[in-house]
Parts: C-alpha cells; structure tokens; sequence
C-alpha cells in the first residue's frame, strides 16, 4: 500500500468518452466500371475485363438505338404512324358495287365528251355562208350592168345569164341549208355587198369606161367565187350538199368563160 501525502485530494475528472466499438465491415468493394477514378486516396483498383458486365464491351459507349424510343413519347411516333396508314375504303356490299358502277360511268362519260370534242370536224356552215355572199355580190354588180343605157351587148348578156344563174343557186343552197334547220337572213345574204364596188361602177358609167370595168369586177368576183365553192364542198360531208356545189362550181365556170369569150 502506498502511503499519501498529506492534504492530497485526488484531482477527479470525468473519463473521456470512448466511442462505441463499431463492427469491423470489409472495405468497400469498387465498382468495376468506375475504376480508380472513384477510389479513396490511396487506393487503386484494377480492373479485369472478365469481371465486367455482360455485353459491356460492346454496348458501353454505343448510343441508344433509334429504334428504342422512351415510351413517354411514343404516343407521337404512334400517332404519325396511323396517320399514313389511313386508307379510303368503299362500303362493301351492294351499296359499294352501286357506287363503283357510277365513278366507272362518270369517268366514261368524261372520256367520251373529251374523245367526241377532239374527233368532231368543224361546221361547214361558215362557208355555205361563203358561197351565199359571193352569189349575192355578183347578183348585185349583174343588176347594175343590166340597169346601165350603154352597156356592151355582151355584158348584158353576161349579165342577164349570171343574174339568173345565181338567183337559182342562192335559193337552191337556201333551202337546202333551211331544210336543215338554218335559217339564212338578209344580213348574211348582202355581207360583201360593197358600196364602193357600187361608186366605182357609177363612176366608170359618168366617165364611159363601165363595160371594161365591169368586166374586171366581174371576172376577179367569179373567181372568189369559185374559190369558196371548192372549200365548201370540201368541207362538209353530205352527199346531197357536194351534189349542189359541184354543179354550182361548173355553172360558175361556164359564166368565167363566157366573160372572158365577151359573150
């Protein structure tokens, strides 16, 4: 036994606190991916590849497929991809075969219309209209020379035969073109009547030089004439219109010859 002091008091401090004993753990083990950069000081870990996930070596730094789509967006891809897939469908049964025979009538109908527009020749009327105007011409400078005191005894002639002539043929084509449903009118008959062939005749009487102008007038008429009878017979197809132009044509060949002779 120790023997103590006098006067000693024992300096009493309260113990230091020892922490609690904690269980030993093994450290921690690192994830293989992350490597040493992850580590504690201190530490380094290697890495073995056969250690490594599944397919790591391959997909590890690959992009996603764009074939994997986050399904919170593909609601959109869905919806474009019906969209396309949207097709016009004809009711089955016989109300489809009803409206299928129609849309087939319809477009035929069309091609029809189109086929018979492009095929359809041009009206020859126009040029029976010609023919109409040339006779009424020539009709009216014929009146004009029968009318005149010291026309030559063969324009007169001449001009009574024309006279004649035409004022036949213009009521045989008449009727024919009224036969058919067109009417011919007065504005059409005297359309080339013209009021300066008329002055210049009345001036070659004052001056005493008709007969020769009347024959010129007569002859450039005829020829105009003929002209339009050969266009128009080539123009429509009926047999009985080419039947009068024909014998119009040399009835008005037989008066350009008879000018020309000074019948």
């Amino acid at each position: 036994m120790v023997d103590m002091p006098p006067n000693f008091e024992p300096n009493i401090q309260p113990r230091p606190q020892i922490p609690e004993s904690r269980p030993n753990l093994p450290p921690p083990v690192p994830n293989p991916l992350r490597q040493a950069h992850s580590m504690p000081v201190g530490e380094q870990h290697t890495v073995d590849i056969n250690n490594l996930p599944k397919n790591a070596g391959n997909n590890l730094f690959q992009s996603t497929s764009p074939n994997q789509v986050d399904t919170d967006y593909s609601f959109i891809l869905d919806s474009t991809s019906r969209s396309k897939s949207i097709k016009l469908k004809m009711p089955g049964g016989k109300l489809g075969k009803i409206l299928t025979g129609l849309m087939i009538a319809t477009v035929m109908v069309i091609l029809l219309i189109i086929i018979t527009n492009l095929l359809k020749s041009p009206s020859p009327l126009p040029y029976f209209y010609s023919v109409l105007e040339d006779q009424q011409e020539l009709i009216n400078i014929s009146s004009i020379a029968l009318n005149q005191s010291d026309t030559s005894y063969g324009n007169q002639n001449f001009a009574s035969t024309a006279n004649l002539a035409l004022s036949s043929n213009s009521a045989t084509l008449q009727s024919f073109l009224t036969t058919n449903g067109v009417k011919v009118n007065s504005a059409i008959l005297n359309a080339k009547i013209s009021p300066a062939t008329n002055n210049l005749l009345t001036n070659a009487e004052n001056s005493g030089n008709f007969n020769a102008t009347f024959s010129n007038i007569a002859a450039i008429q005829l020829k105009n004439y003929l002209i339009d009878l050969k266009v128009a017979y080539s123009k429509t197809t009926s047999h009985q219109a080419r039947q009068i132009l024909s014998s119009q044509y040399n009835q008005a060949n037989l008066l350009l010859t008879s000018l020309a002779n000074g019948y």
